[in-house]
């Protein structure tokens, strides 16, 4: 179990360090070390999240936009406004 925690925090890591160095305007969310070894979660700035998901897939990428309490809704979830974070 320590083994999958410690591989899982090192993917991880490595994504969050390449989309940061790689990807202008964007920014992680949260705390970059104390978060769940399988986390990572970004906003991207100029880019709709339908179209960002449709070029992970291309790339065998799963992914997901959005937050379960939006429901579909074209507006900023509420656990999102609650952090200040805006779509």
């Amino acid at each position: 179990m320590q083994e999958r925690a410690a591989r899982g925090t090192a993917l991880r890591d490595y994504l969050i360090d390449r989309v940061l160095a790689e990807m202008p305007y964007t920014r992680l969310n949260g705390h970059r070390q104390d978060r769940l070894s399988n986390n990572a979660h970004f906003c991207f700035r100029f880019i709709e999240g339908e179209s960002l998901l449709i070029l992970l897939d291309q790339r065998g990428i799963c992914g997901s936009s959005g937050s379960a309490c939006t429901s579909g809704a074209r507006r900023a979830a509420p656990c999102a406004s609650r952090h200040r974070l805006t779509p």
